[in-house]
């Protein structure tokens, strides 16, 4: 495939991660509006992009460091306070927790270092993400109250830079997010933009600590959750009498397979369920009953991201109906 950056070919299949790239000079010939022909080769490049990036994905790297599932969601819950705390942006916070990965992907490292190498993620990705920065080595260092200098912030930074060979800059889902809900116009009569944005977005927050998606691509995680969200559409119009209409919605269209490189298929079924399981482990949040504190199982790792979903300022998206009304029997059909 070509690009205007030059062109990428995997060396190795990729079972899960199988992104499907129409040709760019086809398409630049079938599509003759300047405006979409440049969002076409945005979105051509950042498809190569994150195709070439999950091809570095090492499974064995954080186990070879001593890293366990538990010890990575709990380092990304405190990055999601973090942001909220410091008010940089959720993608910056992506953005760092895509660095912490692929650093261990390449590299061992200290288990009492992987805090650092999460602070300094942070501080890296607001520098690449942040016109105005917020976020300091200064700053950090006192959030941990002193546990590191600046000067150990300022090496494992150097040090990162150097694994990673200076490519930092890593789509995230929300890079793809954009593409897919003008690919799904049909889903805007039903959900406003910016209801849609924040579904998706919260479904993004929950992922994040989820040590199995690390192996999917970027891509793949926007895929799934656009196809989840359009299959919990069909299942409100099946509870609804007035939203019956919702039926007729597809579960996929090829504009969509188009904008975010994924068809629908037995892996993106599984992403999907994957990511409904994490819903209805988030829905007792919302029960009484079970206060978040006396709440057993992995359903407490989802909490920073239900809190940050839960407020105003998230139009209290985290109770919206569409996700907190249906169990696991709904989303069974997944998984066939």
């Amino acid at each position: 495939m070509t690009t205007f950056m030059g062109s990428w070919k995997r060396k190795n299949v990729d079972s899960i991660n199988y992104i499907q790239m129409n040709n760019f000079q086809q398409s630049k010939k079938a599509d003759s509006s300047g405006p979409f022909i440049y969002l076409r080769s945005i979105l051509h490049y950042e498809l190569i992009r994150d195709d070439r990036i999950i091809s570095t994905y090492n499974p064995h790297g954080p186990l070879m460091s001593y890293i366990s599932s538990d010890w990575r969601a709990d380092l990304f819950n405190r990055m999601i306070q973090l942001q909220q705390h410091i008010g940089f942006s959720t993608e910056t916070e992506h953005l760092a927790t895509v660095l912490v990965d692929r650093y261990t992907w390449r590299k061992l490292i200290d288990p009492d270092r992987y805090d650092l190498l999460g602070m300094v993620a942070i501080s890296m990705a607001a520098k690449i993400t942040c016109r105005r920065r917020k976020v300091t080595f200064n700053k950090l260092c006192s959030l941990s109250l002193n546990k590191y200098r600046c000067s150990d912030m300022a090496e494992m930074e150097l040090k990162m830079i150097s694994v990673l060979e200076y490519d930092l800059v890593s789509p995230i889902p929300h890079t793809f997010l954009g593409f897919a809900i003008g690919a799904s116009l049909e889903v805007l009569e039903e959900l406003g933009e910016n209801e849609y944005f924040l579904l998706a977005r919260y479904i993004f927050e929950l992922g994040l600590t989820e040590m199995a998606l690390s192996q999917c691509s970027a891509s793949l995680k926007c895929a799934a959750t656009i196809y989840l969200i359009r299959h919990l559409l069909r299942l409100w119009g099946q509870r609804s009498c007035s939203k019956h209409y919702l039926l007729n919605l597809s579960s996929w269209t090829n504009s969509l397979t188009a904008a975010t490189g994924h068809r629908e298929s037995k892996v993106l079924r599984r992403i999907a369920y994957s990511y409904g399981l994490m819903l209805i482990e988030a829905q007792f949040f919302l029960n009484d009953i079970a206060p978040p504190g006396k709440m057993t199982g992995c359903a407490t790792k989802y909490k920073a991201a239900f809190d940050k979903y839960i407020h105003e300022n998230s139009a209290y998206v985290a109770m919206h109906p569409l996700v907190s009304e249906f169990t696991t029997s709904d989303i069974e059909c997944f998984l066939y």
